[in-house]
């Protein structure tokens, strides 16, 4: 068996081991409400025993390491489903702004703006001489022309905002996969000793959650503390290199504007397409969402412009003139009263009849009133009402798509990071506990060195040794 020396070296590795332990629970106690702070336990095992011919006796307790409670596949599934998140948030947002911009049903729609267009001609027919009815007709046209003009604008302003947040989310991508990169350097070095770089590893899973929700990545941790991090199969973080991203604008995007952009991989001209996060989600709102909408709202006024000027060409005015168009423009973006007829209400062509003297005709006016109800949209399967309502309804369809992608998301992430944080968050009754344990113990060990002492003294002192 050993000796005092060896009962009182047993005793100073508990006080040691336990003055730790409190360490770490008062550290736990400090970092309680520290953001990423995962809590710390300290690992204790046994020293090797003394052999001995009566036996084995204990040598007293030593520190493993300082280990960072933490669950590696919750934070895998965290990960996953932030990142659909980020892409719905990111979605739902720009459906939402496109369904203000729509403004249905409203006073101030598009819907009743048509519909006071064509009542316009319809109060016209039945009255093609009067000035105030032919002003009313230009007044409305020029309200619709507005509306149509204003929401295409700023669907298109929209698309430029999404361009721009793009570009800036790409800049936030540099910086965080350089953090974590230059993380990964510092736990190498500083693991090579042995040690586990907690508070390093608590910083770098914080941005790997960040980064989670800005863009689709698959993490792996390699066997020497270091996460590689990919996005669409393209490495994004080796080791302590960060690969970075560029925003290269793209023309083939879209013929009619040049400054839509692309996200490359450094200057290597690969184009990366992220599967997930709010990259994704602005992706999809500016080359999807947004165009959709767009090519209805165009489809529609293109539709208008046509089927109106078709018949107001053939048609003649007070003054006898005829072949005039009734609106100028291809577009939601540039429709507008022709100038020939805002410039001259005589201009409209409420009549059939070729006749100056037949000034009363109005089946002109009547046959422009009557397109609202007819079937010149889709292949002749819808009217411009049908037409308008199709588009809104399909609208409205993928935004509560989005929405509820965007319910359930949250509710998933809620639900992962609640079981997270039970494992790593600091419980401070917990740590209390724990304090009040630890101290019992080092006061055990400390009462083990005082008796040594005492019997050392005894030895010394009383039976002169």
């Amino acid at each position: 068996m050993g000796n005092l020396f060896t009962i009182l070296d047993v005793g100073l590795s508990g006080l040691f081991a336990h003055q730790a332990a409190t360490q770490v629970a008062a550290n736990n106690i400090a970092n309680a409400t520290t953001e990423g702070y995962s809590r710390q336990r300290l690992e204790l095992e046994t020293r090797f025993g003394q052999i001995t011919p009566q036996g084995i006796f204990g040598r007293g307790v030593q520190i493993d390491n300082v280990r960072r409670i933490r669950d590696f596949l919750l934070d895998v599934a965290f990960r996953n489903q932030t990142q659909t998140l980020g892409r719905a948030e990111a979605e739902a947002l720009f459906f939402s702004r496109v369904e203000d911009l729509i403004l249905e049903p409203s006073s101030l729609s598009l819907n009743q703006g048509m519909a006071d267009f064509f009542n316009a001609f319809q109060v016209l027919a039945n009255n093609p001489e009067s000035s105030a009815a032919r002003q009313a007709v230009v007044s409305a046209a020029q309200a619709m022309s507005d509306t149509f003009n204003f929401i295409a604008t700023e669907l298109d302003n929209l698309r430029t905002e999404a361009n721009g947040q793009i570009i800036a989310v790409v800049d936030d991508v540099n910086s965080i996969t350089a953090q974590i990169a230059d993380l990964n350097q510092q736990i190498l070095s500083q693991e090579a000793a042995g040690a586990v770089a907690n508070n390093l590893r608590d910083r770098r899973d914080l941005l790997l959650d960040e980064l989670s929700q800005i863009i689709g990545i698959r993490m792996i941790e390699t066997a020497n503390g270091n996460i590689n991090v990919s996005s669409a199969g393209i490495s994004l973080v080796q080791g302590s290199s960060a690969i970075s991203l560029t925003t290269v604008a793209n023309p083939a995007l879209d013929p009619v504007r040049n400054d839509l952009v692309e996200i490359q991989v450094g200057s290597s001209g690969i184009v990366l397409t992220p599967a997930g996060g709010t990259l994704a989600g602005l992706l999809n709102a500016r080359d999807i969402h947004i165009p959709g909408v767009l090519t209805d709202l165009n489809t529609l006024a293109a539709g208008i412009i046509t089927e109106v000027n078709n018949l107001h060409s053939t048609g003649f005015g007070l003054n006898g003139s005829t072949g005039n168009n009734f609106f100028a423009g291809t577009n939601a973006f540039d429709i507008a009263v022709d100038s020939v007829v805002s410039g001259n209400l005589n201009n409209i062509a409420a009549s059939q009849s070729a006749d100056p003297l037949a000034t009363g005709n109005n089946l002109n006016a009547l046959a422009l009133a009557q397109l609202r109800e007819a079937l010149v949209m889709s292949g002749g399967t819808a009217t411009f009402n049908n037409f308008f309502e199709g588009a809104i309804a399909d609208l409205g369809t993928q935004a509560e798509f989005t929405q509820r992608n965007l319910r359930n998301s949250e509710v998933i992430v809620q639900g992962i990071n609640r079981r997270r944080l039970e494992v790593s968050s600091v419980s401070i009754d917990e740590e209390a506990a724990n304090l009040l344990r630890f101290q019992r113990a080092f006061e055990a060990s400390a009462r083990v060195i005082r008796t040594v002492d005492e019997l050392l003294q005894t030895i010394i002192f009383d039976m002169g040794v």
